[in-house]
């Protein structure tokens, strides 16, 4: 939408209150680079048609003032991933995968055969596979079916992502908003879907695994040291900083390194991994694709307001980072947009499955 068709559609007071909310979530960033102008300006409009037409809501995006307290610091993160019964366990399902995927002659049928046996997660994919998350032309009423169109190794990530997010759905008494935590994954998820499909590289449903698992290591801290992420979350709010920063400086690591470690240990392909690990540091050159994936998917993510960003401001990008992807302004409007109903989509699947 032009400037001048939201001035005319969305009341002056909104558009101006919606600046403010947006160039508090933009404070560590400059809006030199043309990928973030584009990210705000959509921000502005996404948060002006709320201001006008959605629920009250109370000063959004304004961070409590109240200093935060010192947390004990954590030595190690290993003693958070090793042997600890806080931590759920990995499900049946998720070994029968990996091992069917390490079978050099894995074929759609043992994929299938494999999920067949979880009625919840079969129908789960099948919900997936139907909506416009995909918009394939005709219905498909089978997991092979699923799995032949779909591939094998590209609905295996998908069920792998679902039944680890599964495993943290329901964690009490946690710092976190966890509706908010969870819409903010599946958004960040559904991005980098959506820039490897836009910039024709061959990784979607990775890209969406990686993004919809990205701040898995939050979950880690809210189940083993909900003390200390909440000090680190009232520090990051207190002070204004990044919340990876706050948890470095209390705790020694960030949640993308646990996160990272997690992944590692449940021997989650190495993209995977490396993208979880660098999505709160500039990916190198020689980073996957993956990791520059949701970088930016997180910028987009936290500069439209979706979800419950945990950094409470959106993330810097570097100079170029757009362009590696073959991304330029046109491009990322096209993301931005095509996005939206497939955001909801995802939601709606994943959050009630």
């Amino acid at each position: 939408m032009t400037e001048e068709a939201l001035k005319e559609t969305v009341p002056a007071e909104a558009l101006e209150r919606a600046e403010a909310v947006l160039r508090e979530r933009f404070r560590h960033c400059g809006l030199e680079d043309p990928g973030l102008k584009a990210i705000f300006r959509h921000g502005v409009e996404r948060t002006a048609r709320d201001l006008a037409f959605g629920p009250p809501a109370a000063s959004p995006d304004s961070p409590p003032k109240a200093r935060a307290k010192a947390a004990a610091r954590i030595v190690d993160p290993i003693d958070l991933l090793k042997d600890n019964p806080s931590l759920p366990s990995l499900p049946q399902i998720f070994f029968e995968l990996q091992t069917a995927l390490a079978r050099p002659t894995a074929s759609a049928s043992d994929l299938a055969r494999v999920i067949g046996r979880d009625p919840g997660l079969s129908a789960l994919l099948l919900r997936m596979v139907n909506s416009a998350f995909y918009s394939f032309p005709s219905r498909i009423d089978s997991i092979s079916r699923a799995v032949t169109v779909v591939g094998v190794r590209q609905l295996s990530l998908l069920a792998m992502g679902s039944s680890v997010m599964d495993l943290f759905k329901d964690i009490h008494g946690s710092a976190l908003d966890l509706k908010g935590f969870w819409m903010h994954s599946v958004a960040c998820g559904t991005v980098a879907r959506e820039l490897c499909r836009v910039c024709k590289t061959e990784k979607p449903e990775r890209c969406f695994v990686a993004g919809l698992l990205h701040d898995i290591g939050l979950m880690v801290l809210a189940k083993s040291a909900p003390e200390a992420l909440g000090q680190a979350l009232d520090l990051a709010r207190a002070e204004g900083l990044p919340l990876h920063l706050a948890e470095r400086r209390l705790m020694g690591f960030d949640h993308a390194r646990l996160g990272g470690m997690l992944l590692q240990k449940w021997r989650l392909p190495f993209e995977l991994v490396g993208a979880v690990l660098e999505h709160h540091s500039a990916p190198g050159q020689d980073s996957p694709d993956e990791a520059l994936a949701v970088h930016l998917a997180e910028i987009i993510v936290c500069g439209l307001g979706v979800g419950n960003c945990p950094e409470n401001a959106v993330p810097r990008s570097e100079p170029g980072d757009w362009e590696r992807l073959g991304l330029d302004e046109q491009g990322l409007d096209q993301v931005i947009l095509e996005a939206g109903e497939k955001i909801d989509e995802a939601l709606s699947i994943l959050m009630r499955a």
